[in-house]
């Protein structure tokens, strides 16, 4: 919170009390019995006023705090804090209030590192707290009471375990958990937003379910260096592959099925997929051959800067062959240039053609790559049949 926004805070005092203020000054008798001082325990440096007084009397000798309307208005807060009450200072031996130094500071869900006090963040200072005050209590003596500001219940996004808060949104506590727009999703320079993460280590996606409780709900985003189209379905998978974008695959997708989805073969591509061990299953390609000479895979032709990794992919190719010609239908990829990288990719299925009735075209079928030029290490791809043999 920042310094100048305490300033010209109302020090209110009851009329009478601000009489006897000044009657005290020029020698007079004061009208009240007691001070009750209200003090704000933000930090001490600073051109602000942190502190509001009251008076009370013999009659009536109870404080009124205070509140959000009157005369003793109650200091204006950021949104995402509410009071939760005063307090009596906890005191030392020698009868004075207890500060304590580098607490975590207001709007921060972590203390300020070593890094950031060097780089000129100033350390705050805070009275500690000890007994709640009881406002049925009367006052005996003149006092001063530390208010004690909670957060109110947000939504803490936060980089990693122990990282940086990358935003904190307030909530209503029963309200119904809520995922945030796409157009408030965590950025970072050089790198791509996943997902949030219910814990820092990024092993379990957040669930978007149930309610807001008292506390702050933190969840965590994780980021990945480079530009990437982040893929969770059969539909995302075709939109990325048909831009040529590089696909990632969180760990944490274990299956995407193309049952019933259609998939557009690539006639070339250059980018990256990282499947992180994800299956994707259930394709099905069924083409017929227009040209005399044609060749039909699922990634067409794959660049020198393609990298395709850590997944295993099921199809079926069915290619229908209606005229003379030379055909081949591979299962990966028509060819792969010098600089590809193949790394621990499993395929399966079957490669099938239909050469129609009076044809003499001559058709071969590939297990995995036609013309195979990239660097290939611990790939299988023993499972896939064909109609004719390599």
């Amino acid at each position: 919170m920042k310094r100048n926004f305490w300033k010209g805070i109302l020090i209110a005092l009851c009329a009478a009390a601000f009489c006897a203020a000044l009657a005290a000054c020029g020698g007079g008798e004061k009208p009240y019995a007691h001070l009750v001082t209200f003090n704000y325990n933000y930090p001490f440096e600073g051109d602000y006023e942190k502190e509001q007084y009251i008076g009370v009397t013999e009659e009536y000798p109870y404080a009124v705090a205070p509140s959000a309307a009157g005369d003793f208005k109650l200091a204006e807060f950021d949104t995402t804090y509410e009071l939760e009450g005063w307090y009596l200072p906890k005191l030392d031996e020698a009868g004075e209030p207890v500060v304590t130094e580098n607490r975590i500071p207001w709007g921060r869900a972590k203390e300020y590192t070593e890094e950031e006090k060097a780089q000129g963040y100033k350390v705050q200072k805070y009275v500690d707290l000890g007994e709640k005050w009881d406002f049925s209590d009367p006052v005996t003596e003149d006092i001063t009471l530390y208010a004690k500001y909670v957060s109110r219940p947000a939504l803490v996004v936060l980089e990693e375990e122990g990282g940086r808060e990358l935003s904190r949104r307030t909530v209503t506590e029963g309200a119904r958990i809520s995922r945030p727009s796409a157009a408030l999703s965590p950025k970072k320079d050089g790198y791509t937003f996943v997902d949030y993460y219910a814990d820092g280590a990024f092993t379990t996606p957040f669930a978007w379910d149930g309610t807001y409780a008292a506390g702050d709900t933190v969840v965590y985003a994780r980021f990945i260096a480079g530009t990437w189209d982040i893929v969770t379905t059969a539909e995302l998978f075709s939109r990325a592959l048909s831009a040529g974008a590089n696909i990632f695959i969180p760990e944490t997708v274990a299956e995407i099925d193309f049952t019933g989805e259609k998939f557009t073969p690539c006639e070339s591509y250059n980018g990256h997929i990282n499947g992180n061990g994800c299956l994707v299953k259930g394709i099905s390609v069924t083409a017929t051959a227009i040209a005399a000479e044609e060749n039909l895979s699922l990634f067409g032709d794959l660049g020198g800067e393609t990298v395709i990794e850590n997944i295993s992919i099921s199809a079926e190719i069915s290619y229908t062959i209606p005229r003379n010609g030379r055909f081949t239908v591979s299962m990966l990829a028509n060819s792969a240039a010098a600089g590809a990288t193949l790394k621990n990719v499993t395929v399966s299925g079957a490669v099938k053609w239909n050469v129609l009735e009076g044809n003499t075209s001559q058709v071969t079928g590939y297990k995995f790559i036609r013309e195979n030029h990239a660097t290939v290490t611990d790939c299988n791809f023993e499972d896939v049949t064909v109609d004719e043999a390599e």
